[in-house]
């Protein structure tokens, strides 16, 4: 058997990111209001069931960023069909080779690596006749990272737990979005430290579902109750972040600037398409990666 399958795998934005001080199983238990948007990753996925089990990959990256240069095993996508051989008890059973086309950055709270983990399961759930939000994929995504289980679902999303765990799905809002990533990178694990040793509190977030949950709300009063309390503690370690959060907030027509999971991505939310694009533009300019896009 053979098949040649195509998917998206877009990048995420933490709407809303609340952490708390507590800790189970080794991870921080949190609140996260997640949007997919339009910056996307294509993987091609070609499947040969009549060699032997082998999976291979090959990433080709935009020329506007860092290219990731990964062995097979430690590429999230290897993990990931090997977490569902596990949640499945079977092999994989033939070649699978999947060609990524990147255009999501690493490093940059993004996600990108957690939605190319989602959109392997989602290839190898039909490959295998099951459905994509089945427990075997959800356990199997669990396994892989805390964001892959969202990427099941996309759209937006409130998800609890360890950011695992679907509350409830949300209506989609319409927002055009300015993302802006300086060269530096955060690290999670280091801004998890940060934040255990300066613990903020969480955002308030029944407004923000309020608001989601009411047809036509306008953006800039959904911008209003967007928040992040990792925020702080990923600022101390890139002090840089503030300084572009500052000056992107300070645009007009811009109505909130916000860092995205751990960072390094900074969103700021827009009055019109035009405005985004143009501050792409600007920030590109400045020497960052900016990018001009939407909530799908």
């Amino acid at each position: 058997m053979s098949r040649a399958v195509t998917l998206k795998s877009p990048a995420k934005l933490n709407l809303l990111l609340g952490v708390t001080p507590q800790i189970v199983a080794g991870r921080h238990l949190l609140t996260s209001v997640f949007t997919t948007i339009s910056l996307a990753d294509t993987l091609t996925f070609c499947f040969d069931g009549t060699r032997e089990r082998l999976v291979t990959i090959e990433v080709v990256s935009d020329p506007a960023i860092p290219p990731l240069n990964l062995h097979t095993e430690d590429n999230i996508i290897y993990q990931a069909v090997q977490a569902l051989e596990g949640s499945c008890n079977r092999e994989l059973g033939g070649h699978l080779h999947v060609m990524v086309e990147k255009r999501i950055p690493s490093e940059g709270g993004l996600a990108g690596g957690s939605s190319n983990a989602a959109a392997t399961l989602k290839m190898l759930a039909g490959l295998w006749g099951l459905k994509s939000h089945s427990e075997k994929v959800l356990n199997a995504a669990r396994l892989v990272g805390a964001d892959v289980p969202f990427f099941l679902y996309g759209g937006c999303a409130l998800m609890g737990g360890n950011g695992g765990e679907l509350v409830r799905g949300l209506p989609q809002p319409a927002l055009d979005l300015v993302l802006v990533k300086p060269p530096v990178g955060v690290s999670t694990g280091k801004a998890y430290e940060a934040f255990d040793a300066d613990p903020q509190p969480l955002p308030p977030l029944e407004r923000l579902i309020a608001l989601l949950d009411t047809p036509g709300a306008a953006p800039w009063l959904l911008a209003q109750e967007f928040a992040n309390n990792l925020s702080r503690a990923a600022c101390s370690l890139a002090p840089e972040l503030e300084e572009i959060i500052g000056e992107l907030a300070a645009q007009p027509g811009v109505y909130t600037a916000q860092l995205t999971g751990s960072g390094s991505t900074i969103f700021g939310v827009c009055e019109s398409t035009a405005l985004a694009a143009g501050l792409a533009r600007y920030f590109t300019q400045q020497g960052y990666w900016s990018i001009a896009c939407s909530t799908l």
